[in-house]
């Protein structure tokens, strides 16, 4: 039996994720390939199950996974797929909704659920919710591995669970997809860098998913192609990369360092 693991993760904890449910799938004698959205290409995906883990973005799936599972085509072979989420905060009826669009492309779509991973983002706008300290962070790391084994169980057994169905989920995920979008473009346009800080090492560039990012002897520029994943806000070793000038207060806005677990960040170039 082959499992197919596809994600997309900003700051390492959906790979974690990831890298854990092929340790486990593994330890059980189940063979599963894990695909990185960004460079993966839909044809390395030919196993009978498709387990898709992502971050929960405004209620939705981040746009590089999007993009993999709109090129891919299910067939006779390989048409079931089960959807893992993970979020700090509210993840909605994001695997529900994203149920709803792959089912009416053809995919049957056995498993929706969610796991609880640490706060990875706090900007300006955004930061009722404080990123956490090592201990609390590995805290809840460690029940998110155990509820992800728990999904991963059912999901081999052949349980069917949709999570996100209730009316609160379907109505906190409509009303953060219609505001997420004009959120993202606003965001998008107060990324900068602190020159006091910055050193130029050009590992924001390398992180950046999109290629968004250049770095030469002018400086650093942002392009119009940014994910707002902020990989390159929170990883950057000097915390030089800003999104808004209030960013530079770094007690206030922390930085998620990722799961702090010894994984070095994808790079991308």
């Amino acid at each position: 039996m082959r499992i197919d693991l596809l994600y997309f993760s900003s700051t390492g904890n959906t790979r974690l994720l990831a890298e854990h449910a092929r340790e486990w799938l593994g330890g059980r004698g189940i063979h599963a390939e894990l695909h990185e959205a960004v460079t993966t290409e839909p044809a390395a995906i030919v196993g009978g199950l498709l387990i898709v883990l992502y971050p929960v973005w405004g209620s939705d799936m981040p746009g590089p996974l999007q993009d993999v599972l709109d090129r891919l085509k299910p067939t006779s072979g390989n048409a079931k797929i089960a959807l893992i989420g993970n979020c700090g905060i509210f993840t909605g009826d994001t695997g529900i909704h994203r149920r709803r669009i792959l089912r009416r492309r053809g995919w049957e779509v056995v498993y929706v659920d969610h796991v609880m991973m640490p706060v990875n983002i706090n900007i300006p706008g955004f930061n009722l919710w404080p990123v956490p300290g090592p201990a609390e962070r590995d805290g809840i790391i460690a029940a998110g591995r155990r509820k992800l084994e728990r999904i991963m169980s059912g999901i081999l057994a052949g349980e069917r669970r949709f999570s996100g169905r209730g009316p609160l989920d379907r109505l906190g995920g409509w009303s953060q997809r219609a505001f997420y979008e004009p959120a993202l473009q606003l965001w998008r346009e107060s990324f900068a860098v602190d020159a006091g800080r910055c050193v130029r090492c050009g590992f924001c560039a390398r992180l950046c998913p999109t290629g968004n990012i250049t770095v030469d002897e002018a400086g650093v520029r942002f392009g119009g192609d940014c994910l707002v994943c902020t990989r390159c806000y929170n990883l950057c070793p000097e915390d030089a990369v800003l999104i808004g000038p209030a960013s530079r207060d770094t007690g206030r806005y922390k930085r998620y360092k990722g799961p702090g677990d010894g994984r070095r960040p994808q790079l991308y170039r």
